[in-house]
Parts: C-alpha cells; structure tokens; sequence
C-alpha cells in the first residue's frame, strides 16, 4: 500500500489533470466547483492538501472523467510469483 506521502502526489496529479479538463471544457474552479457541489474554496484548499476519494471522483465526474483502478502489468509476474516488491509501491505504510 501507498505511503501518505506517496497518495498525496496521486491526488495531487489526479486534481491537476480534473482542473487541466476542466479548463479545456472553459469551467472555472467556481463553476467545477458549483457543478460539484463544494466550493470554489474547497477546490482551492484540494491543491495543497489531501482530499477524500469522494470529492475526488466527484469533480473529475463534472468534466466527464472517472478515476479507475488499473492492473499495473510491471508487477502482475512478480506478484504471481509471490515476489512482489512492497517498497515498489512506496513501501508497507
């Protein structure tokens, strides 16, 4: 499992592609954040800490993205084999 430090980066890369989107489609943080139901400031705060998966998931619905949990291939041998590399996911947490 993920360190914090470590799911704090993926939210943060996750919010970043949501606002990038959200930018393209001509919605402001106010309107993202209107459409999702918190606010502007909320939206704000969510770049410099962490945020529930919720939140998360809602904002990326408003610009019509879904967070996914994707099979990484680069491990799916090893953990087969019983050999798996916790640290390679950013150490046991």
């Amino acid at each position: 499992m993920a360190d914090g430090h470590s799911a704090s980066r993926q939210q943060k890369a996750i919010l970043a592609k949501v606002l990038a989107k959200a930018k393209q489609n001509g919605l402001s943080q106010q309107d993202l954040g209107i459409r999702a139901g918190i606010s502007r400031e909320t939206v704000s705060r969510m770049k410099s800490r962490d945020t529930d998966f919720t939140t998360l998931a809602r904002l990326a619905a408003v610009v019509g993205l879904r967070i996914d949990v994707v099979e990484d291939d680069s491990h799916v041998d090893s953990l087969r084999d019983g050999i798996l590399d916790i640290d390679a996911f950013g150490g046991a947490g």
